[in-house]
């Protein structure tokens, strides 16, 4: 039976979520169910097709996902197989057993990763972890294999698919396609990211994990030059600048380049946050190497600004004063030297004053709460004008002049 599950996983990792769900109530009765509600009715149409066809049939109930066991799978040996092989086990008799199994990890792993002794802190009351714990029994060795694909996408300057990073740091290819070590994974690098609110593909990409190394853009306007790994030049972004155009770097493109530098004179170089400014400065021909980050910038870009830096070049960032927008400033700024634009002291009282936008309660707890947890935050002072006079959107700031 277990390699029937294991076909059906093959076929469509997506199943993983609602087979897990099964298995946990089996685990939990003993005994195989004739109906389960195995959670909300999944949007993707290949998982429910995948779904329909496992189990002969569904129906759905107020949004949620309705199955019969057909007599094939409503076997406790089937059903003990499933949990098996998703590492599905008993809740300790004690209830809270998993408790000092966790915090036992949480020590040992720390021994094993030190670098990454404050991060264990900080997930050890993560609900992401608890369940793992609470549901897996190799949990550890699953943290274990997590803190290493951490520790990989830190120094990472490769381009590499979910596959790949879970067949090299947890033994299996789809361990981490979904679900929820993916999810842990993700929660973990957004900690390491600094990136708490950015979407899961944006913090996957900014740690160079992407679908496609031909669709990972990063978009760049200015008359540049790069040298490729076997020391030769390229010159067409300068053609396009001069028409102008800006060029869209693929991750393909920037892992093989080894130099980057403007021909003749620039005024620096312009990172924005948003589309919309990015494509102003592009319409007026701006006299700066202009990058787009697409929020959080991804690794194409932060490789782009690296070479950029390389060139003895800082950056001006033109984004929100907004606690999002200053960590995304931080995250440039990790890359290459970063002034402000906008979001000093100097501007906070003129000429913006007025345009301001007050901070929500939410907005202002969560930023005092950032500041609190993040002493040595490198725009702290911008953060706290934002605290005592609101936040600015960049186009209220205008394009950065040199």
């Amino acid at each position: 039976m277990d390699t029937v599950w294991q076909k059906h996983l093959a076929q469509e990792p997506g199943l993983e979520p609602y087979l897990r769900v099964l298995a946990l109530k089996f685990v939990r009765t003993g005994v195989p169910p004739q109906s389960i509600t195995l959670g909300p009715d999944p949007v993707q149409l290949p998982v429910r097709r995948a779904l329909d066809f496992l189990f002969g049939g569904s129906s759905r109930k107020d949004g949620k996902l309705v199955v019969r066991l057909p007599e094939r799978l409503r076997t406790v040996e089937g059903l003990q197989s499933l949990a098996d092989l998703l590492g599905v086990a008993p809740a300790p008799e004690a209830g809270e057993a998993w408790i000092g199994a966790l915090n036992t990890a949480v020590l040992r792993q720390g021994l094993l990763h030190p670098r990454h002794v404050s991060l264990l802190g900080e997930l050890r009351t993560a609900d992401e972890l608890k369940r793992l714990f609470q549901q897996d029994a190799q949990a550890e060795k699953r943290l274990h294999g997590l803190l290493c694909a951490v520790e990989k996408l830190e120094d990472n300057r490769a381009a590499m698919t979910l596959s790949q990073l879970g067949a090299e740091a947890l033994h299996d290819s789809k361990a981490l396609r979904s679900g929820a070590l993916l999810r842990l994974l993700v929660t973990m690098l957004a900690r390491v990211g600094d990136m708490e609110e950015a979407s899961p593909a944006q913090i996957l990409s900014r740690f160079g994990v992407v679908d496609n190394p031909y669709t990972t853009l990063a978009l760049v306007y200015g008359p540049v030059v790069y040298e490729d790994a076997h020391g030769r030049n390229w010159e067409w972004p300068v053609k396009l600048h001069e028409a102008g155009q800006a060029v869209a770097f693929t991750w393909e493109q920037v892992q093989g380049m080894r130099k980057m530098h403007p021909v003749g004179p620039v005024a620096g170089v312009i990172t924005s946050e948003n589309a919309a400014p990015f494509h102003t400065l592009v319409a007026s021909r701006s006299s700066a190497i202009c990058v787009y980050t697409e929020g959080y910038p991804n690794a194409a870009v932060l490789r782009v600004l690296e070479l950029l830096a390389q060139a003895a070049l800082g950056a001006c960032h033109w984004g929100d004063t907004d606690l999002d927008g200053l960590r995304i400033a931080a995250c440039v700024a990790r890359v290459i030297p970063v002034a402000l634009h906008g979001q000093g002291q100097a501007d906070a009282r003129e000429p913006n004053c007025d345009r301001r936008i007050p901070l929500t309660e939410a907005q202002r707890e969560r930023a005092l709460a950032y500041l609190a947890k993040h002493a040595d935050f490198l725009f702290r002072e911008a953060l706290a004008d934002t605290l005592q006079l609101g936040w600015l959107e960049q186009e209220q700031t205008g394009a950065p002049r040199f």
